[in-house]
């Protein structure tokens, strides 16, 4: 696969799952540095050659490239949302790490916006036809970019290196999600899922000011509300002022850092 087709590897969620892909589909090495062994992208080029089924039964999902590629992406994050330990960045984290040990794929991000400029930079780089190898998408993006054939038909990689875990998330909403990334047929994208088990919203509450008031953890929304009672009224920071707040709120009830999701 050339690297204008390895480009065409845009998908609209899970860059853990896309990348477990890109260590595992057959095709030329997006790189140029071929061997025995050797894999390249995740991205199924129109024509590609499907492996036999000898070799469908060895695939897997999270084998490592034998030779390290590059793969760019684009992101954005909250301003002030994460905060790298010292030494480590964007391009350079245990998750960077650990894809560049655990499967020969060297990330690069191209650029880092906040949240709010990230689909206008993303539109600039569609309309310039300048993308990066994998990248989060919209709706109507994803759209774009499949009339445009900007994208690689995945179909076949996906069928041939999905891991069992990757097609039981895949498939634990019916399949609805897969058929909004397939167009006549193809699968375009790899969309993304939200399971309860790593999104649950979660109500946070400080156990130093449970310590300190004396008061348990609450088992009942009756028992929170006397939790949030005492965290407003009985000084729990013990500075003397009444500034204390028993459920922080902002403006946006939803999508924010202090919501309430977690509360209802």
């Amino acid at each position: 696969m050339n690297n204008e087709k390895w480009k065409k590897g845009t998908g609209i969620g899970m860059a853990a799952i896309l990348l477990a892909l890109t260590a595992c589909s057959g095709g030329d090495n997006p790189g140029g540095n071929e061997g025995e062994g050797q894999r390249s992208s995740g991205s199924a080029a129109a024509g590609t050659t499907q492996a036999s089924g000898a070799a469908e039964a060895k695939a897997d999902p999270l084998g490592k490239y034998d030779s390290p590629i590059a793969v760019t992406t684009v992101k954005s994050l909250d301003d002030g949302s994460m905060k790298f330990p010292e030494g480590e960045t964007i391009d350079n984290n245990l998750w960077t790490q650990g894809f560049e040990k655990d499967l020969g794929i060297k990330l690069k991000v191209e650029w880092l916006v906040p949240d709010n400029q990230y689909e206008q930079k993303l539109n600039v780089m569609i309309a310039s036809d300048d993308l990066p190898d994998i990248t989060m998408v919209n709706a109507v993006q994803l759209k774009q970019l499949v009339d445009n054939d900007m994208v690689a038909d995945l179909t076949g990689a996906y069928a041939q290196y999905k891991s069992e875990l990757a097609d039981q998330i895949m498939t634990a909403d019916g399949g609805i999600g897969l058929k909004q990334a397939t167009f006549d047929g193809k699968l375009m994208a790899i969309p993304q899922m939200n399971g309860a088990s790593d999104s649950a919203p979660i109500l946070w509450i400080r156990k130093d000011w449970l310590d300190r008031l004396g008061l348990d953890v609450p088992k009942t929304m009756d028992e929170l509300y006397e939790v949030s009672k005492a965290f407003t009224e009985n000084d729990p920071d013990q500075n003397g002022k009444k500034d204390t707040y028993g459920l922080a709120l902002e403006k946006g009830l939803f999508g924010g850092e202090f919501v309430l999701n977690g509360f209802f």
